[in-house]
């Protein structure tokens, strides 16, 4: 009997065991079950289940904080399914997209929220242009599920799944990844207003982790030297450009290239072209030509398509080898009241980061503290061996200093290696009466690093709104290779 008893304690601490893992494998995955996924539970069991039939083709890429973000398409039901793993290797936060509406769908939707309503209380809230949004919370408040309902059929339009202790627990020491999962829309601005008013600057010092490559891209494209001229092969002749600008503006700008590139004329042909001493002739495009109040002052840019055009397709291969910067030259133009002739032109790149730029308006501005500026608006491209990128940039460029003082994004385009292009725009709130940034302007919104702002994405057919924390500036200014790598 005494030889016995060890191994009956053997026994009862090995169930004993059992019972409590079970109990502690309960307490860690949601109540909310979507299938066979559910948040909380490890991400492994989602790649067994798999294995066993549930042919998802998941894919995952780490993005912070040992954090990763896996995804596939589905079949069953169509849709897409999304989720954030924690670092313990658990699924912090699960979304699925339902693209299917038929009578199936809408019997499984309701069989599985009558389940749900035996967790916890729905609750249902409606918003102007969608359907409704029915939510569920576990009892102890851990376990959260939203389902946002369809305007015209009653199916799923989306479902978000969430472990709000496990996420609200390791809040303060993955900052960067959950603004990756802010991002996608995995969770909101009351998480990111937490964290900033429990250690302010949080938001922006993780900005900057997570667009450190980018800056490094930055600076390293900075002191790349610029391209050289790409000689236009034929010079076509003709009157066609000179036409389109008409007199005297087409006098004005020969005189003021001759004046602001010492060895360099004008030529209006067919097209323009920037003829160098030897007679070497690069076609260029212009943009704006236009003045202000005063009749004796203008400005215009000048594009040189060709030398960007060979910038992008090196580009666009991915290749970094002998890679050189196309910026667009800014030009001011000084006129004689008396006689209309240029007295005085002077010239300025448009972009100092990027790896080419082309003016799309340049115009004179008066700021309300009634200084002298030049509003732009621009397109920047970057790239490197594993993306290309384009920002349409807002810029305002004082004219005593003839250097941009603020700018903000407008637009973005990325394109990774191996992915579906990206396109979206910055959406920025209207300005109010008397709201004006600190140059006195209404359209300059100051300094934009550590503010969150929302961008409408569009990606392989599929439109939504992403919200991101800007990085610190470079230079001054923001860079435009740190917001393109928050993408």
């Amino acid at each position: 009997m005494r030889a016995k008893l060890p191994l009956l304690v053997v026994i009862l601490l090995t169930v004993s065991g059992f019972l409590i893992y079970q109990r502690s494998r309960a307490i860690q995955r949601s109540p909310f079950p979507l299938g066979v996924a559910a948040a909380g539970m490890r991400y492994q069991e989602l790649v067994d289940a798999e294995g066993r039939g549930e042919k998802l083709n998941l894919k995952c890429r780490p993005i912070a904080s040992r954090f990763r973000i896996c995804d596939a398409d589905t079949d069953g039901p169509p849709g897409h399914i999304l989720a954030a793993v924690n670092e313990q290797g658990r699924i912090a936060v699960l979304r699925m997209r339902f693209d299917d509406t038929t009578y199936k769908m809408r019997d499984l939707t309701s069989r599985m929220t009558n389940e749900w309503d035996e967790v916890g209380p729905r609750t249902t809230t409606s918003a102007e242009g969608q359907g409704d949004v029915l939510q569920w919370h576990s009892p102890d408040k851990r376990w959260s599920v939203k389902l946002l309902m369809r305007q015209s059929v009653p199916a799923p339009e989306w479902v978000l799944m969430r472990d709000e202790t496990g996420i609200a627990t390791s809040a303060s020491r993955a900052v960067p990844a959950l603004l990756v999962m802010a991002r996608e829309g995995l969770v909101g601005d009351e998480l990111l207003d937490a964290l900033e008013k429990e250690t302010p600057g949080s938001l922006l010092r993780a900005a900057d982790t997570l667009s450190a490559a980018g800056r490094a891209l930055a600076i390293r494209a900075a002191t790349m030297p610029l391209c050289a001229p790409e000689p236009a092969i034929p010079v076509l002749p003709g009157s066609q450009a000179r036409e389109a600008l008409g007199e005297p503006a087409a006098t004005i700008a020969e005189q003021a290239v001759a004046l602001a590139f010492p060895g360099k004329h004008l030529s209006l042909g067919e097209a323009a072209y920037l003829v160098d001493s030897s007679g070497v002739a690069e076609q260029v495009s212009m943009t704006g030509l236009l003045g202000d109040d005063s009749g004796v002052r203008y400005v215009f840019a000048l594009n040189y398509q060709s030398r960007a055009d060979a910038v992008i397709r090196r580009a666009r291969t991915f290749s970094t080898a002998g890679q050189c910067r196309a910026p667009s030259d800014l030009i001011t133009v000084q006129l004689d009241s008396a006689s209309e002739t240029v007295t005085r032109a002077t010239h300025a790149p448009v972009e100092s980061e990027a790896l080419s730029s082309r003016v799309t308006s340049a115009l004179f501005h008066w700021t309300a503290d009634g200084k002298s500026a030049i509003a732009l608006e621009y397109l920047a491209q970057y790239g490197d061996d594993r993306f290309t990128g384009t920002i349409g940039w807002w810029a305002l460029m004082p004219t005593d200093s003839m250097k941009v003082r603020s700018r903000l994004p407008l637009t973005i385009e990325k394109q990774l290696k191996d992915a579906k292009p990206l396109t979206g725009s910055f959406d920025y709130p209207t300005p109010e009466e008397g709201d004006e940034g600190p140059s006195g302007d209404r359209n300059d919104p100051g300094p934009l690093a550590g503010r969150r702002l929302d961008v409408i994405t569009r990606r392989d057919g599929d439109t939504r709104t992403e919200r991101v924390v800007i990085p610190s500036p470079l230079s001054g200014l923001p860079s435009g290779w740190a917001i393109l790598s928050l993408f």
